[in-house]
């Protein structure tokens, strides 16, 4: 059974489910969509993580405003790194740079830590993975770019 105690005068929300007290503080935003999902009588795991996000919102905002410059240089490292190595989740990330900077500047910032990421992937394979793959296939690398100078006159039609 849930037990929702409201403390308006605090401004926060105290769920107590199984023994476990949830304290969330609401913004203007956060009272409407939770006065409505408890008006229509939500299961109790969807007003908990509906809160939650809420709360994590509320916090991530602030922090970001407070620590603006550590923010951004944090995340572009982050996506600098995620897109040199190829690691899953630059879409999470760019979407993450939305929300936290706002649209336009979110576009400029994803713009230019993608392409600063993609550019040192290639730099990085060109020095690293180019000696390499020569040193284990000399003779495939070689067939290769002799077939590469051999058609270099059409290589116009294929970009």
């Amino acid at each position: 059974m849930v037990k929702i105690l409201l403390e308006i005068c605090t401004g926060s929300v105290i769920f107590s489910y199984r023994k476990i007290i949830f304290i969330f503080p609401l913004t203007c935003s956060s009272h409407l969509l939770f006065f409505k999902l408890l008006e229509f009588h939500v299961s109790w795991p969807y007003v908990n993580s509906m809160m939650w996000m809420l709360f994590c919102r509320d916090h991530l905002e602030t922090y970001t405003i407070d620590y603006t410059a550590q923010v951004l240089v944090g995340y572009c490292v982050v996506y600098i790194f995620m897109q040199t190595f190829m690691i899953p989740g630059t879409v999470f990330m760019s979407l993450l740079a939305g929300a936290l900077f706002g649209v336009f500047k979110g576009v400029a910032l994803v713009v230019f830590t993608a392409t600063a990421g993609a550019s040192s992937c290639y730099f990085l394979s060109k020095l690293i993975g180019r000696p390499l793959v020569f040193s284990l296939w000399p003779d495939k690398l070689s067939f290769f770019q002799e077939q590469v100078n051999l058609y270099s006159c059409l290589s116009f039609v294929y970009i």
